[in-house]
C-alpha cells in the first residue's frame, strides 16, 4: 500500500495451538473495487481478508484457520475498515495478525517489504527467506496467505513476468496489479 502504515503481529501455528488468542473474530462481507470481500478483525487487527465468490464457503476456511475463535458477523465496523483501506485520501494505518509457520511468516514478511506497484518472482521471494532453493515452499506459502492485499500476494508472478495463479483468481490478480500501477 503506497499510503498506509502496516504493524504485524504474527503467531506461529504451535503458539496458536497452545493459546486462546484471539477469542473473537468479527467479520463482514462488502463489495469493494475488487469485487466481494470477507474481513476478520480480531482485536483491532486483521486476521483474514479474502475475495471470494461464496461468504459461506469463505466464512467456513476464515474458521478453520482460526478453529478456537469464536466468530461474530459485524458489518459496520469492518465496513469502515475496508473504506480505510480503499480511500485514496487518508493514510490508513492497518494492524495485521498473522499466523504460520515460522517460514510462511517469513515469506509474508518478504512480501511485505515489496514495493507498491512492483512485481517480484517466487525465486526472489525464496531467496529473500531462509533458503534460496526453496521456491516451491515460497509458493506455496504465498498461496496460503490469509490477509490479501494487505500481505501483496498479488504481485508476486512467474520469473517470465506471466501474471500466475491466484487463490481469489488471475482477473482479480491483474486488477490489483493495474490498480497499484495506476496510483504511482
Amino acid at each position: 500500500m503506497s499510503k498506509s502504515q502496516i504493524k504485524i503481529e504474527t503467531i506461529t501455528t504451535d503458539e496458536y495451538k497452545k493459546s486462546s488468542h484471539p477469542q473473537q473474530i468479527d467479520y463482514g462481507f462488502h463489495p469493494t473495487i475488487f469485487g466481494n470481500c470477507l474481513i476478520g478483525v480480531a482485536d483491532n487487527k486483521i486476521c483474514y481478508l479474502g475475495f471470494p465468490k461464496d461468504k459461506d464457503i469463505a466464512t467456513r476456511e476464515m474458521q478453520r484457520h482460526w478453529p478456537k475463535s469464536n466468530l461474530i458477523e459485524k458489518a459496520a465496523p469492518t465496513l469502515e475498515i475496508l473504506k480505510k483501506l480503499f480511500n485514496n485520501d487518508t493514510q490508513g494505518k492497518f494492524s495485521l495478525l498473522l499466523k504460520g509457520t515460522p517460514f510462511q511468516i517469513s515469506v509474508w514478511q518478504a512480501l511485505l517489504a515489496t514495493a507498491y506497484g512492483s512485481t517480484i518472482s517466487y525465486e526472489a521471494i525464496a531467496r529473500k527467506t531462509t533458503s534460496q532453493k526453496a521456491v516451491r515452499a515460497a509458493a506455496s506459502a504465498v498461496a496460503s496467505n490469509n490477509i490479501s492485499y494487505l500481505v501483496p500476494c498479488h504481485r508476486v508472478i512467474k520469473k517470465s513476468g506471466e501474471i500466475h495463479k491466484f487463490r481469489w483468481g488471475t482477473d482479480i490478480k491483474r486488477q490489483m496489479l493495474e490498480y497499484e500501477s495506476a496510483k504511482l
